[in-house]
């Protein structure tokens, strides 16, 4: 018996912590996304942010300088309107919907079932039953026999008295001069349920984001403060190309799915970044007007900005991107690029005229957080030497490449070390750059050591987008 006291109060003290911290639920503030995920140096962007928990934000912080955020407004998971403010929006509505002669809303209530009819409920023909309590003095009120029972009566509500006064939205304004379909689309935006976003994404934050004109260029991170706490991290891109994005209004909540993005405002010409969201079904296209003779990489943006999402199969938007010419015919074509899901592709432009360019997810899915940029560039520039210390090897594929930023001299790799009598002579410590261009070739590379010296030699292929799966051996001089 006591042995078994004793095994019950070990599951207690080990086991209970752990369902404790398993069904802690979390109350930190929560980024689902931030659209547009980017923006151009100079500029000011309408941004939205959706996630849970938000209510009470009061601060926007942007790493780096030269970025500067101003909230605008904040939405509920209710809503714009209460549900008072959506009775009086369905009121209005009707009494317009009824001066234009159009069918009225149709109404939640149930009807009542039919019953066939019955005889009137009466009285039954007895003596008069004296009451428990009476005045003293007065006699007892008592109905005639066989009079009919009196039914309760609801009062007609007035429907022509205001239940609440609306917010001055942009929406509500001039209602009387909207027709039927929008009166109806407009109680449907504000009203339904089924079409409001759903938790995690249930709440709104709209911002103003000002990107200083010599604000540096590069991934930012983004985060709100409440009176929760501080919120998840979410990547902020600021970049010196021109950027297309469908509008966002800064002073509404974005609807369930967003503005279809067809046919853009303008014809973007490359260079350009576009920027955009997927919804389930949908495919996002564009009209880029290419010049002959640019040869262009198309890079798009997706997992890069959102790595996971935990209620999502696969756990990211896994974009396809394709290109078609003036004909419709496809003449690029990615889903990843090497072990990156994110596609880019490369095309040198036969010709002058418009192309349209699409995207979606590989598998049709999409909601508002599958966001993602797509940058259009000459391919020269994202193979550029972005620092003193970045060099390419002559004849590198002049395809989209990383960088590492490291502060050691640079040696970059000759076209002949690739025979260990050919090794290239180097001093430590240094950075070396170089290409395997065909399959088996090995470089080779000698440097003097001391005895007890560490020496420590790391590889940046793979993660740098290279395909290269690559191989590091140190012999001594003999081999």
């Amino acid at each position: 018996m006591v042995r078994f006291t004793f095994f019950s109060l070990v599951c207690v003290f080990l086991i209970a912590p752990m369902f404790a911290w398993g069904a802690a639920p979390s109350v930190d503030p929560w980024i689902g996304y931030v659209f547009p995920a980017g923006g151009q140096q100079g500029t000011v962007v309408h941004m939205v942010i959706n996630g849970e928990r938000l209510r009470g934000v009061s601060d926007a912080f942007v790493s780096g300088g030269g970025v500067h955020v101003a909230i605008t407004d904040y939405t509920g998971p209710n809503g714009k309107l209460n549900r008072l403010q959506q009775k009086e929006l369905q009121r209005q509505v009707n009494l317009l919907l009824k001066d234009m002669g159009a069918r009225p809303l149709k109404s939640k209530t149930p009807k009542p079932a039919t019953t066939p009819a019955t005889p009137p409920v009466t009285t039954p023909a007895v003596a008069p039953v004296t009451p428990l309590l009476t005045t003293p003095g007065t006699p007892p009120v008592t109905a005639p026999a066989g009079t009919p029972a009196t039914p309760l009566v609801t009062p007609p509500v007035d429907q022509t008295k205001p239940l609440a006064t609306l917010p001055d939205l942009p929406d509500l304004r001039n209602l009387a001069q909207k027709t039927p379909l929008e009166l109806r689309q407009l109680v449907k935006k504000y009203s339904n349920k089924k079409d409001r976003v759903k938790p995690p994404l249930a709440e709104t934050v709209s911002l103003d984001v000002t990107i200083d004109a010599d604000a540096a260029p590069g991934d930012r991170e983004f985060l709100l403060r409440t009176p929760a706490g501080l919120s998840n991290l979410r990547l902020f891109q600021v970049g010196h190309l021109p950027e297309v994005a469908p509008p966002v209004k800064a002073d509404d909540a974005p609807p369930a799915e967003p503005m279809p993005f067809d046919t853009p405002p303008v014809t973007p010409q490359a260079p350009v970044v576009l920027n955009g969201r997927i919804m389930p079904g949908k495919i996002d296209s564009y009209t880029v007007h290419l010049i002959k003779g640019q040869n262009l990489a198309f890079v798009t943006r997706a997992r890069y900005l959102i790595p996971f999402m935990a209620d999502a199969v696969p756990g990211w938007f896994q974009a396809v991107m394709t290109l078609e010419d003036a004909q419709g015919h496809q003449v690029a074509f990615a889903d990843h690029y090497r072990s990156d899901p994110d596609p880019v592709f490369v095309y040198r432009v036969p010709s002058d005229g418009d192309y349209v360019l699409k995207i979606h997810d590989s598998i049709f899915r999409g909601r508002l957080d599958f966001v993602y940029r797509i940058i259009i560039d000459d391919v020269q520039h994202f193979a550029a030497q972005p620092d003193a210390n970045i060099a390419i090897p002559s004849g590198t594929p002049r395809t989209y490449l990383h960088f590492v930023n490291q502060q050691l001299p640079l040696t970059v790799a000759p076209a002949t070390n690739h025979a260990r009598a050919a090794a290239l002579p180097v001093t430590l410590p240094l950075m070396l750059s170089g290409c395997i261009r065909q399959p088996g070739t090995v470089d080779y590379y000698k440097f003097s050591g001391q005895a007890g010296d560490t020496v420590v030699a790391e590889v940046y292929a793979h993660r740098l987008g290279s395909s290269l799966d690559s191989l590091l051996k140190v012999s001594d001089a003999s081999g």
